[in-house]
C-alpha cells in the first residue's frame, strides 16, 4: 500500500509552486491592474458625457440658417416699411 502523500507529492509541489508564482506576480502587478480597472471605469462613466455634450452640440447649432428667426442685426424699431 502506498501512502498518500507519495501519490501526491508532485500535485502538491506543482500546487505550492503556482500559489508562490502567482502571488509574486500578482504583487508585481497589482499597480498596473489597478490602473487598468480604474481606466475603464472612468471610461465607462465618461464616454456617454461626451456623447451627450457632443448630440447637444449637434443639435443646437442645425438650426443657425434658419432665416425666418429675427436676428439682433436685423432688429428695427418701429413697423415694417414698404
Amino acid at each position: 500500500m502506498v501512502p498518500l502523500f507519495v501519490k501526491l507529492r508532485f500535485g502538491l509541489y506543482g500546487l505550492m509552486i503556482g500559489l508562490f508564482t502567482g502571488l509574486i506576480l500578482g504583487w508585481l502587478f497589482h499597480g498596473f491592474v489597478g490602473t487598468l480597472v480604474k481606466l475603464t471605469i472612468v471610461s465607462i462613466l465618461l464616454v456617454p458625457l461626451v456623447l451627450a455634450v457632443w448630440f447637444w452640440f449637434k443639435i443646437s447649432r442645425k438650426n443657425t440658417d434658419d432665416s425666418s428667426t429675427i436676428q439682433e442685426a436685423q432688429w428695427h424699431e418701429g413697423p415694417p416699411s414698404g
